[in-house]
């Protein structure tokens, strides 16, 4: 994935405004636009208009999940910005992907992360994927995260 496809910002515009697209560069953040428009990162718009905190607050724990967290994670996908999220408010956050770097790993922004190439090859895993997932959904249910707490 593309670092800058991530911070890339969303834009908040009126429906009948024809320039949303000329303002979505980095760069342009901080320029008006058109009247009653904003540029604001897209997943702050999607966490707003989702009421994502009312309800990670509401969580007592949350599980989130990709293809591969690796450093994109750490830079902005979805997945990260909900565990940073989660963080802030305490609230545990496990990830389960398929496969996730040493960089990611070192990063300790979620609470725990389940891999399916922590179980088998990638070539495995590609070849009987609903196995490996499954086996995977069970290794996370016996994370320690789960258990409640004393």
């Amino acid at each position: 994935m593309d670092p800058k496809k991530a911070s890339t910002p969303a834009i908040s515009l009126p429906p009948s405004d024809p320039c949303a697209a000329s303002h979505t560069s980095p760069e342009r953040r901080s320029e008006p636009t058109s009247p009653g428009g904003r540029l604001e990162p897209g997943f702050d718009l999607f966490a707003h208009h989702a009421h994502l905190e009312r309800r990670l607050r509401s969580a007592d724990l949350v599980i989130t999940a990709e293809g591969a967290i690796d450093r994109s994670t750490l830079m902005g996908k979805g997945a990260g910005q909900i565990a940073a999220r989660c963080r802030k408010l305490k609230i545990p956050c496990l990830a389960l992907a398929g496969l996730i770097t040493p960089e990611a790993r070192a990063h300790r922004i979620f609470q725990n992360l389940h891999a399916l190439t922590d179980l088998t090859t990638v070539e495995q895993a590609m070849a009987k994927p609903a196995f490996w997932l499954n086996r995977l959904a069970e290794q996370a249910a016996q994370d320690p995260a789960l258990s409640p707490s004393p």
